[in-house]
C-alpha cells in the first residue's frame, strides 16, 4: 500500500506482490523490485524492476535486466547521472550488476558476478560501482566477496536482459568472506565512509 504524506489516505495499492525491498523515491519516481513471473512475453521469472509516477500510482515502465534468478534480491539501487541519463545501479537475483536508464526502464548493461544474488546494496564511488555478494564467485571456486567494476563498458545484446558485458571490467576484487557474516554479506557503505 502506499500513503499520501499529507493524510495518511491510501493512494493506490500493487497487487500480486510476495516479497520486495523497500521501495525508493527518485525525482518523481517511486522504484520497486520483486521476483515475478507473468504472462506472454513476461513469463519467465525474472527479478523485475518497476516505476511508479509518484503522484498518481500509475506504472511508468518495467524492467527485467537480467536472467533466470537464483535468489531474491533486497540490494537496494543506487542512482547516478552518466552520460547525461539518470541511471540506477543494482544487484540482481541472478548475480549479476546492471544498469538501467532510470527515466525509461531501458537496461543499458549487465555483469555476471556471482552464482546467487545480491541482497547488500551497492555503491558508486569515484567512477566504479561497488557490490558485495555472499554466493560462490563466477570467475572462481571461493565463496563472497566484493567487487568494483567499471560503469563505462558497453554490453553486447544478449538474448534476454540487458546487453551482457563479458569482458573483465574489474577495478578490483576482493574475494576475502566475512566469517561472522557468513549468511549475508554487510553493505559496503562503511567501506566508502573509509574513502570519503
Amino acid at each position: 500500500f502506499f500513503f499520501q504524506a499529507e493524510d495518511g489516505i491510501r493512494d493506490y495499492k500493487v497487487t500480486g506482490v510476495q516479497t520486495c525491498a523497500l521501495p525508493i523515491f527518485d525525482n518523481d519516481f517511486v522504484y520497486l523490485r520483486y521476483l515475478t513471473a507473468n504472462w506472454g512475453g513476461d513469463s519467465p521469472a525474472r527479478d523485475r524492476f518497476y516505476a511508479f509516477d509518484k503522484r498518481t500510482g500509475k506504472l511508468v515502465w518495467a524492467s527485467a535486466p537480467g536472467d533466470a534468478p537464483k535468489d531474491n534480491s533486497f540490494a537496494r539501487p543506487w542512482f547516478d547521472w552518466y552520460e547525461g541519463k539518470r541511471v540506477m545501479y543494482t544487484g540482481t537475483g541472478c548475480g549479476h550488476l546492471v544498469a538501467l536508464n532510470a527515466r525509461t526502464g531501458e537496461p543499458m548493461w549487465r555483469y555476471a558476478v556471482s552464482a546467487g544474488g545480491f541482497n547488500s546494496s551497492v555503491i558508486l564511488h569515484k567512477g566504479h560501482l561497488i557490490g558485495i555478494h555472499d554466493d560462490e564467485n563466477l570467475s572462481t571456486p571461493e565463496i563472497g566477496g566484493m567487487v568494483a567494476i567499471r560503469i563505462d563498458a558497453k554490453g553486447k545484446p544478449a538474448e534476454v536482459g540487458a546487453p551482457l558485458i563479458s569482458e573483465n571490467i574489474d577495478v578490483w576484487r576482493n574475494r576475502q568472506r566475512s566469517e561472522e557474516h557468513t549468511s549475508e554479506l554487510q553493505s559496503p557503505c562503511n567501506l566508502v565512509c573509509r574513502l570519503l
